[in-house]
């Protein structure tokens, strides 16, 4: 190479267990697949098609077009290709990041990164020419133009509105939290993890005004810490000694925490939703967006594009440092079983009598606990009764550790599937946590559930995933009559 490339902007997904970058001028748009049809070919790299807006979209594995192993279970989510005037799809498993780097070409079937390729190194190096490293894994770099190429990936004319691409309204989740008597969201995707209430360290604030109130530890890192409200200008300005912190990922891998009073639910905010803010507010540019609940709260969307280009809080975030390293693989006290697999996805943690974890792209909506319950009749094992949640008629499940105590000062967490919703009963809202280690259940005839090791120095030992989108789709194929 003849000199280091500009930087470019890459949309970075997990595909089992590797990271791909898709360059921002390909990426239309991120979707759940709630079905896939097997109507256009579904063989070699392609899995078959699913539905985006009455448009029949191709779903394609990369995996298998890099000579790996084929996934065999269900695809969730899929990010939208858009080249030339056509699209596809492809299937992921999580959003990563959007990030900026510059990429390194590969050579005789290895970046320089050290990203190894498949046997078929020129077809593998021609759809993954260069990679990047971030947070010490190889990103490989999807080059679109060799994908929309190729004879055995089928795509289709450009979709109605897939080209619209924006930081607002989009199908993702937000996290609605209150500060300083202020009501924001923000994109789950730029959480790297939500802290629990403690107490924050003054010792090496250096910055004068108040923004900076000092640094919270959370695994391994030492993250500044700011007044919400100094920093996007609503809201009263605190200084409190004790706060609940939501960590953001900033540019150059660096976290930046902003203080809480209190976390209150994941959202999906369309943009049909969304107002525009008063001029007064607007104009930072950090908030420019505001959405109006039933009850005329306020809840102003965090632009995070700007708020990460804003001097002082980029600065602060070069603060950030690890305190500690993680291993690759889990030390021999540990105690996780031999089978442990390294993940890296958010759950939200709740207790149910007991201590669940629940993925969190897999949930709709956080709720408080609705004032009726209208009770059911030979209803199935756990179902408490019906609420009313947007104009609709939803089963509320008790899981069987909280049998006895349901109240109304718990949560309802809130699951869509092709055929319904269903709310489950929390009776506490923990945090929003990145798991570190995974413990699959291997053996599928038992109801054995897979353990995660979460990046929570406060819990001890593992704690139990949830399967509450495999409940809840059991639950409304029960409910559903048959012919």
């Amino acid at each position: 190479m003849t000199g280091a490339p500009d930087l470019s902007g890459f949309g970075v997904f997990r595909v089992g267990e590797r990271l791909i970058g898709i360059p921002i001028c390909n990426l239309a748009e991120v979707c759940n697949v709630l079905a896939v049809s097997k109507i256009m070919a579904p063989e070699g790299p392609m899995i078959g098609a699913f539905d985006l807006r009455g448009n029949l979209v191709p779903l394609l594995d990369v995996e298998v077009l890099s000579g790996r192993r084929k996934h065999e279970h269900s695809v969730q989510r899929a990010v939208v290709l858009q080249h030339d005037g056509r699209v596809l799809a492809v299937a992921v498993d999580d959003i990563v990041r959007l990030s900026e780097a510059r990429p390194i070409e590969a050579r005789n079937g290895r970046s320089e990164t050290g990203n190894e390729t498949s046997e078929n190194c020129d077809d593998t190096v021609s759809l993954f020419p260069s990679g990047f490293v971030l947070d010490g894994e190889v990103v490989s770099c999807l080059n679109a133009d060799a994908l929309f190429a190729r004879v055995d990936v089928l795509s289709v004319a450009h979709v109605r509105a897939a080209a619209r691409h924006t930081q607002m309204g989009h199908d993702g989740k937000y996290l609605i939290f209150r500060a300083g008597g202020a009501h924001f969201g923000i994109d789950t995707r730029h959480i790297s993890a939500t802290v629990p209430k403690g107490k924050l360290d003054p010792e090496g604030v250096r910055v004068e005004g108040g923004l900076c109130l000092g640094f919270a530890d959370h695994f391994g890192w030492r993250v500044p810490v700011v007044d919400t409200n100094c920093a996007l200008g609503v809201g009263a300005i605190m200084s409190p000694h004790e706060t609940e912190t939501v960590l953001l990922r900033f540019p150059d891998t660096k976290l930046l925490g902003l203080h809480v009073d209190s976390t209150e639910r994941l959202s999906s905010l369309p943009d049909e939703q969304l107002n525009q803010s008063s001029l007064l507010v607007r104009r930072n540019g950090l908030l420019t967006k505001v959405h109006i609940t039933g009850d005329g709260t306020q809840v102003f969307v965090i632009d995070f594009d700007a708020l990460s280009r804003q001097h002082d809080l980029l600065s602060l975030s070069m603060l950030s440092s690890r305190t500690s390293s993680l291993d690759e693989k889990p030390p021999a006290d540990a105690g996780l079983a031999d089978d442990a697999v390294r993940e890296n996805q958010r759950y939200l943690v709740f207790e149910a009598g007991a201590t669940f974890a629940v993925p969190a792209r897999s949930l709709s909506r956080i709720l408080r606990m609705p004032s009726t319950i209208v009770p059911g009749k030979d209803m199935p094992a756990g179902v408490k009764g019906f609420f009313s949640h947007d104009n609709r008629s939803v089963p509320l499940v008790i899981l069987p550790q909280s049998d006895h105590m349901c109240t109304h000062d718990g949560f309802v967490l809130l699951v869509t599937s092709t055929h319904g919703q269903v709310g489950f009963f929390a009776s506490r809202i923990c945090a929003m946590k990145t798991s570190e280690w995974r413990i699959p259940n291997r053996e599928s005839a038992t109801e054995t559930a897979d353990l995660i090791k979460i990046r929570n120095p406060d819990t001890q030992g593992l704690v139990t995933v949830a399967d509450l989108g495999g409940i809840a789709k059991s639950l409304v194929t029960e409910l559903i009559p048959t012919a």
